[in-house]
């Protein structure tokens, strides 16, 4: 049975609600979202709309297009993101901590803490990574 483009854009934007269902429940039990979290749930946002406009019944090849562009994008900042991670890059002073000096934090300040370090342990969780790696790979 041969695959229709309308399908392909369906399941792709039905795993990027998913992801994204995902990533809001690990923030609402507690796991604040760093800034490269935040940049991967924009591009699923576009994502979803493309899989809803289609389910509605509008298809073009722009879309499509939008649609495979905004997928490759989520992908690409999650692979980037797994490498801050794993300490292969640097990445953006908001998520890999440099020049953060938590000796200079009294434990109040340590306590509102909203968002999470991507290079420290707190992305980790049972012991693995955080889901960025699923993120991409689910992606590609």
């Amino acid at each position: 049975m041969a695959t229709s483009s309308h399908h392909v854009a369906l399941a792709a934007s039905g795993g990027s609600f998913l992801l994204l269902a995902g990533a809001w429940t690990f923030q609402a039990i507690g796991y604040a979202p760093c800034a490269m979290c935040i940049w991967q749930r924009y591009p699923q946002a576009i994502a979803i709309v493309v899989g809803v406009l289609v389910l509605l019944g509008l298809r073009h090849w722009g879309l499509y297009l939008l649609g495979a562009a905004a997928t490759a994008t989520t992908a690409a900042i999650g692979l980037f993101h797994t490498g801050v991670e794993r300490d292969w890059w640097q990445g953006p002073t908001s998520c890999s901590g440099s020049g953060f000096d938590p000796s200079s934090l009294s434990g109040a300040d340590l306590l509102s803490q909203k968002a999470h370090q991507t290079s420290s342990s707190v992305t980790k969780w049972s012991g693995h990574y955080s889901p960025c790696p699923w993120r991409a790979g689910t992606r590609f």
